[in-house]
C-alpha cells in the first residue's frame, strides 16, 4: 500500500512537471526574436582632453507593453559601464533594462569592403568619362585654333581690297572666338572635378586600406527594455564614453606694424574609434572627468630639505576642473570680438559648442575648427638677457579677451606677416593677462664687455667682476627694453658675494637679493646709446670662487649658487 500511495504521488509530481514544461516551452516557442537595428543617428559629441560621449538618438515606434530594441555595429571601443539610455517625449514609459555585448561579424567587414569596391569603381568610371570628355574638348580646342588663325589670315589678306566675303569671315571668327572661350571655361570646369574625384578616391582607397583584414571584426551589440502604458512614438538616445579621442587648443597670434595683435583660437580633433563623426554637433569641455570623479586622499607631510638641480623647477598649482550634474543651458555669445558660439559655465569648467557641423575622421587624422577670433589690446616690450644671448627679443603682454579661458596649448606667432615660430600659451583665465615672445628686433644691437680682477691673500681668493653692456636702438622710434643681468648667490658663510653699489653707470629698476636678478628698465631714443655697468665681488677659499658661475636669466625659479 505505501509503494502504491508514493507511485501515486509520484505519477502525479511527473504529470504536473510534463505540463509546466510544456507551457514554458510554448512559452517560448511563441517568443518572438529581437530584430538588430542600425544605431541611432549621432546628435552630438562631447570631447574631453582624453576622451569623448557620444550621444546618438532617434523615434521608434512602440507598442504598449513590453519593447526590445537591439542596436547593431556599435564600435567595440565603446565602455561597456558607460553605456546608459534616456527617453524623452513619453511620460507612460520608463527603461527597465540595458544590456551589451561584444559579436564578432565577419559580414560586416566584407560589407563594407564590397561597398568601398564599388564606390572606388564609381569613382574610376567617372574619371574615365571626364578624361574621354576632356580630350573630346580639347581636340575640337585645336581645331577651333587653327581656324582662327585661317580666318584671321584670311581677313589680314583682304583688307587691301573690297570683298564682301570679309563680313561673313568676321562673323565667323567672333563665333569661333566665343565658342573657344566657352571651351576653355568646360576644360576648366573638367580639372577641378577631376581634382575633387581623385580626392574622394584616396579617401575611399585609404578606408579600404583600414578595413581589408581577414580577422573578423569584433562590433558591440546593445539591448534595451522599456515598459509603455500606451502605443506611439518615443524619442530614445543612447549615450556612452569612448576613448581614444582628444581635443587640444591650437593658437596664432599675428602682431602688425602698427603694435596691434589679433588671437586666432583653434582646436585641433582627433579620434581613433573605429566609429564615422560626419556632420556632427561637437562640445568641447575644460573639464578633466578622471580628476573630479576621484576625492584626494590626506597624506602625512614630512618636512626635509633638497635643493634644485639644473633645469629643475616648481610646479604650478594644477587647477581641478569638475563638471555640473545640472549644468545651465548654453548661452549664445554674440560679440564683434569672436564667432557666434554657445557657451556653457560648468562650475569651474567651461563647455562650448563649435559653430556648425565638424566632421572627425575615424583615422586619428588631425581635423582642425576655428572657435573665436579676437584683437587684443597688447602692449610690446623689448627685452635681453646679454649674458645668454645678445638676441633683443620682443615680449608682448596682453590680458585674454575672449568669455572662456585660453586652455594651455602651441601657439604659432606671426610678426607683420611672417612666420617667428611656435611656442606655448599658459593657461590663462577669462580677463588674465598672458605673455608671449614675438621673435627678435634686428634694429636693436648690444654690445657686451666684461672684466675680472683676480686677488688672493692667506688662502683667500678675490674676484672683482665688471661688467657691462651697450644697447643702440637704430629704430626711427624710441623703445622701451628691459635689460637683465645676474651675479651669483652664496648660500655658505666661507664665499660672500657684495654688489657695489656705487659701481652703477644706471641704477638698476629692480635687484632681487635672493634669486642675484638684476633689472634694468630702459627708454631709448632713436640713435641713442646707453650703457648699463656694474660691478661685483665674491671673496672665498681658492678654487671656490676661482670657477666661472654660470648666470641664471631674470625670473628665472633657478637662480645660480655657490656649491662646495
Amino acid at each position: 500500500e505505501r509503494r502504491g500511495v508514493f507511485a501515486m504521488v509520484d505519477t502525479r509530481i511527473l504529470a504536473g512537471c510534463a505540463t509546466i514544461c510544456l507551457l514554458v516551452s510554448g512559452v517560448v516557442m511563441s517568443a518572438e526574436p529581437v530584430p538588430s537595428l542600425d544605431p541611432p543617428t549621432i546628435k552630438s559629441v562631447t570631447m574631453y582632453r582624453d576622451r569623448a560621449v557620444v550621444v546618438r538618438g532617434d523615434e521608434y515606434d512602440v507598442k504598449k507593453g513590453t519593447n526590445f530594441f537591439r542596436f547593431d555595429r556599435l564600435s567595440p571601443n565603446l565602455k561597456e559601464v558607460s553605456l546608459r539610455a534616456r527617453l524623452h517625449g513619453g511620460s507612460k514609459a520608463k527603461i527597465v533594462n540595458v544590456t551589451s555585448w561584444l559579436d564578432k561579424r565577419q559580414d560586416i567587414q566584407d560589407e563594407k569592403v564590397k561597398e568601398l569596391d564599388k564606390q572606388i569603381s564609381e569613382i574610376s568610371e567617372k574619371l574615365q568619362g571626364l578624361q574621354s570628355q576632356r580630350m573630346k574638348c580639347q581636340t575640337l580646342l585645336k581645331y577651333l585654333e587653327q581656324y582662327k588663325v585661317q580666318l584671321r589670315k584670311a581677313i589680314s589678306n583682304q583688307t587691301l581690297e573690297p570683298n564682301p566675303e570679309i563680313d561673313k569671315w568676321k562673323g565667323s571668327l567672333s563665333t569661333v572666338t566665343a565658342r573657344h572661350s566657352e571651351l576653355a571655361g568646360t576644360i576648366a570646369k573638367i580639372q577641378r572635378e577631376d581634382q575633387r574625384l581623385r580626392g574622394e578616391l584616396t579617401d575611399a582607397q585609404k578606408k579600404l586600406a583600414l578595413v581589408e583584414n581577414p580577422r573578423p571584426k569584433s562590433v558591440r551589440v546593445a539591448e534595451i527594455q522599456i515598459e509603455s502604458e500606451v502605443a506611439g512614438k518615443l524619442g530614445l538616445d543612447i549615450l556612452y564614453e569612448m576613448g581614444n579621442a582628444s581635443w587640444m587648443p591650437i593658437y596664432e597670434v599675428r602682431e602688425d606694424e602698427k603694435g596691434k595683435a589679433r588671437l586666432l583660437y583653434q582646436v585641433g580633433l582627433r579620434q581613433n574609434t573605429e566609429e564615422d563623426w560626419e556632420n556632427v554637433t561637437v562640445i568641447l569641455s575644460t573639464a578633466e572627468p578622471a580628476i573630479a570623479a576621484s576625492r584626494p586622499k590626506l597624506r602625512p607631510l614630512r618636512l626635509g630639505t633638497r635643493k634644485l638641480g639644473a633645469g629643475e623647477s616648481k610646479i604650478p598649482p594644477r587647477v581641478l576642473e569638475t563638471r555640473s550634474d545640472n549644468p545651465p543651458d548654453m548661452a549664445l555669445v554674440e560679440s564683434g570680438r569672436s564667432l557666434e558660439m554657445k557657451v556653457r559655465h560648468e562650475a569651474t569648467s567651461f563647455a562650448f559648442e563649435l559653430p556648425g557641423l565638424v566632421t572627425i575622421p575615424r583615422d586619428g587624422r588631425l581635423a582642425k575648427a576655428k572657435i573665436a577670433t579676437a584683437e587684443i589690446d597688447a602692449t610690446t616690450r623689448l627685452w635681453v638677457v646679454p649674458e645668454i644671448r645678445t638676441h633683443v627679443y620682443r615680449k608682448l603682454e596682453a590680458a585674454n579677451p575672449l568669455p572662456i579661458p585660453l586652455m594651455a596649448g602651441e601657439l604659432q606667432v606671426f610678426h607683420l606677416g611672417s612666420y617667428v615660430g611656435t611656442s606655448t600659451m599658459p593657461f590663462t583665465p577669462v580677463g588674465s593677462s598672458f605673455e608671449i615672445a614675438t621673435g627678435t628686433d634686428p634694429e636693436v644691437k648690444v654690445t657686451l664687455r666684461k672684466k675680472v680682477e683676480p686677488k688672493g691673500s692667506n688662502g683667500k681668493s678675490v674676484r672683482t667682476y665688471t661688467k657691462w653692456a651697450l644697447v643702440e636702438n637704430r629704430k626711427k622710434t624710441p623703445i622701451g627694453i628691459t635689460v637683465g643681468y645676474g651675479i651669483p648667490v652664496s648660500e655658505i658663510e666661507e664665499a660672500t658675494v657684495t654688489l657695489d653699489e656705487d659701481g652703477f653707470s644706471i641704477k638698476p629698476s629692480n635687484y632681487d637679493k635672493k634669486k642675484g636678478h638684476l633689472l634694468w628698465e630702459l627708454n631709448i631714443e632713436p640713435g641713442e646709446k646707453k650703457k648699463v655697468e656694474f660691478k661685483y665681488r665674491v671673496v672665498g677659499p681658492k678654487g671656490l670662487v676661482d670657477r666661472a658661475a654660470r648666470i641664471a636669466p631674470p625670473n628665472s625659479p633657478n637662480p645660480v649658487y655657490l656649491k662646495r
